[in-house]
């Protein structure tokens, strides 16, 4: 096995065990690349997943206040439109099998030495699903509590 094999094949190794989802996204928002968590956080097969752009209406996103999340204001896309980070962005999004997940984003633009404008963008997320619903209860919880007083 030649020296670049064995470091992309470390490298493929390492994306894949992450357990933060990880996509890759071309200029027009289409996932070239994923890793396997990337998948399993969002319930699609590695054949759904890839090719899909964040403004396919699939994904029925929402912001935390429950408003739509359109695919124009995606981390992603919004990275691939300005050349700026986007970070800790929640956003609920619809799975296959008809549950949602909140995931929170960060997503960050990539240049050529060539070009002002990105020629991809690398987005992370996480399933933050348990913390949001631990979050509504102690809130509610704690309405609870100030209507006794």
């Amino acid at each position: 096995m030649s020296l670049v094999n064995a470091s992309q094949q470390r490298f493929e190794t390492v994306f894949d065990a992450l357990g933060e989802g990880v996509v890759y996204q071309n200029p027009k928002g289409e996932i070239v690349i994923h890793n396997a968590a990337a998948a399993e956080i969002l319930g699609l097969t590695s054949d759904e997943l890839e090719g899909r752009t964040s403004v396919d209406p699939r994904w029925q996103a929402l912001r935390r206040d429950g408003s739509p999340f359109p695919g124009d204001q995606h981390p992603a896309m919004v990275a691939l439109r300005t050349g700026e980070r986007q970070t800790d962005v929640l956003m609920n999004v619809l799975k296959p099998n008809g549950t949602r997940t909140w995931i929170k984003i960060n997503s960050i633009p990539l240049f050529d030495n060539s070009s002002s404008q990105p020629i991809a963008a690398v987005t992370s997320f996480s399933d933050v699903s348990a913390i949001m619903v631990f979050n509504e209860a102690l809130n509610s919880k704690l309405d609870e509590l100030r209507e006794r007083e």
